[in-house]
């Protein structure tokens, strides 16, 4: 892929196909995200700790294949679509481990026309077997889906980005990378779009993206303020299209990233309170839908 490439979008929606929409056409190689930055390197956005990812030199690592196999995880062998009969109290052995096939799962509600800002929990769907639908939010397949224009949230050295399109390049699909680090180390592959930025602040229009991906960076690194996060969610909603589709970690691990006053809760009251619905698969990744 070019770097200048124009990509349009919103001819179709991938889970409502019968709706034609009108075509925006975005040009993202004409982002200038060091005028936007007054031709400063700018500081490392508040949220990532520097004895972490960081001094492991994970970013420079992380491609597609450990994509797929953590964010998409009812892709897995050991996800259960189907409750086991033998998958009761009386069999202590198996009904022991009904914890690894936990999931959560948070809707958005609208009071007066506006996203209540507290998450509302849907009791109904507590493990994998009861999810109803195909694949949380349609899978794999449809997550990259004919045309679709993902954005990489937390790119590192944009090994992501290159491998998905080579992947994907019958799909016509387009990726584009983003991360503070491009301001001052930017990868040497002519074939990728890769943007400096801090998520508070993006370079992107409005409704630019149908899909995201974010391993291992937002919200799975916090910034130090409820407020700050806020601003990252509203700020990741701003670009991302109605009915857009959200892949990543959280923060939730045995290494927990919750180090400040921002609690599990809150976290799930900025997907909601933005209009996500989000799957929370054993408090590790998520799976996330935007409504607007």
């Amino acid at each position: 892929m070019p770097n200048k490439v124009k990509y349009e979008h919103g001819i179709k929606d991938w889970d409502s196909r019968d709706t034609i929409r009108e075509s925006v056409v975005y040009d993202f190689s004409m982002i200038d995200d060091s005028e936007i930055l007054h031709k400063k390197v700018p500081p490392k956005p508040d949220g990532y700790d520097e004895y972490g990812e960081e001094k492991a030199s994970w970013y420079k690592e992380k491609g597609l294949d450990v994509y797929l196999k953590v964010l998409f995880p009812e892709e897995s062998e050991f996800w259960i679509s189907e409750k086991p009969d033998n998958m009761v109290p009386e069999n202590f052995m198996v009904w022991s481990t009904r914890h690894l096939h936990e999931i959560e799962y948070y809707e958005p509600r609208k009071k007066n026309n506006l996203y209540d800002k507290t998450f509302f929990r849907n009791l109904n769907i507590k493990y994998e077997w009861d999810w109803k639908e195909s694949g949380l939010y349609g899978g794999l397949a449809g997550f990259f889906a004919n045309d679709s224009i993902v954005l990489d949230l937390g790119s590192g050295m944009g090994n992501f980005v290159a491998e998905a399109l080579e992947k994907y390049k019958a799909l016509n699909i387009k990726v584009i990378g983003v991360d503070y680090r491009y301001h001052q180390e930017r990868p040497a592959n002519s074939n990728m779009i890769l943007v400096g930025g801090d998520f508070k602040n993006l370079s992107f229009p409005d409704n630019a993206f149908n899909r995201l991906l974010s391993f291992n960076s937002f919200p799975y690194w916090l910034p130090s303020t409820g407020a700050l996060m806020l601003k990252c969610f509203k700020e990741i909603t701003r670009i991302s299209r109605d009915s857009a589709l959200w892949r990543g970690t959280l923060p939730f691990d045995s290494y927990t990233h919750l180090h400040n006053s921002i609690s599990e809760q809150a976290v799930f009251d900025g997907f909601c309170a933005n209009g996500w619905e989000v799957v929370d698969v054993m408090h590790r990744k998520f799976a996330a839908k935007l409504h607007k």
